[in-house]
């Protein structure tokens, strides 16, 4: 998730009375398109000629693993929450 020409990338994190932790990355650009959210965190998915987009995957099995979550939300931007317990 890079920088967009007519977007930017915004880091914010938080943490409640329950001592879990949200940190939120927020791509203001354009969204995710509805046909590639649908697959992003299947295992070797790419929209990209080379590599083969298991990053996005890996990083949320190492979430639930650790007992958090990855969560991908797609409104006017596209957002990735991840919360740690």
């Amino acid at each position: 998730m890079g920088n967009q020409p007519d977007g930017k990338i915004e880091l914010k994190a938080s943490c409640n009375d329950m001592e879990e932790i949200w940190i939120e990355i927020k791509n203001n650009g354009p969204e995710i398109p509805s046909e590639i959210a649908e697959h992003i965190f299947i295992p070797f998915f790419t929209t990209k000629e080379g590599g083969s987009g298991i990053g996005l995957n890996i990083s949320r099995q190492i979430m639930r693993l650790s007992g958090g979550s990855l969560t991908l939300l797609r409104e006017k931007e596209t957002t990735f929450i991840l919360k740690f317990n």
